[in-house]
């Protein structure tokens, strides 16, 4: 068994190439120390595969407080608010969270700990800083950027324009 704080450094994937080696003759001591997985995890995926049972691999640690079909809304929720433009910020998520939680535990509150694990659990989602740009600037399409160099390489050949004639005038530089 691994010391007290140490978590399990293999993937299932490890794991379960350590099972069919073993299934396959090799002895476990060996496949264990060669993958670096406790001998007592490999021998036990054994057994049960060995005698017919499912193996299940269950998130460890208590159940998260929302459902799992509850978290899938609020990430709708949060991509929905995004592609309209409007920012979502942790406070925000934690409001509209505790909001889904009251109908489920009116005494049940989410803090800043369950916001970073939401995080880890769907790394789809980024913390991101807003920044404001301008409705002009947020409705440009592709066929607007193809009109834009378009017309430049028009006004280029008009003007037989050569390379060392081509500055960068981005307002960052």
């Amino acid at each position: 068994m691994a010391p007290p704080g140490k978590k399990r450094r293999y993937t299932p994937e490890d794991l379960e190439q350590a099972v069919q080696e073993v299934i396959g003759g090799m002895r476990g001591t060996e496949v264990a120390h060669a993958a670096n997985i406790p001998y007592e995890a490999v021998m036990r995926r054994v057994r049960l595969i060995k005698a017919g049972k499912e193996v299940v691999v269950q998130r460890r640690g208590p159940k998260p407080t929302l459902a799992k079909s509850c978290e899938e809304d609020l990430v709708a929720w949060i991509s929905g608010m995004q592609s309209r433009g409007y920012s979502t910020s942790r406070y925000a998520i934690l409001v509209k969270a505790n909001q889904i939680l009251r109908h489920l535990d009116p005494l049940g509150s989410l803090t800043g700990g369950w916001y970073r694990r939401f995080l880890q659990r769907h790394p789809e989602l980024t913390n991101r800083v807003a920044q404001v740009i301008s409705s002009a600037r947020n409705s440009i399409d592709e066929a607007g950027v193809a009109l834009l160099f378009d017309s430049m390489g028009e006004a280029m050949k008009e003007h037989n324009f050569t390379a060392d004639r081509i500055f960068n005038m981005d307002e960052t530089s």
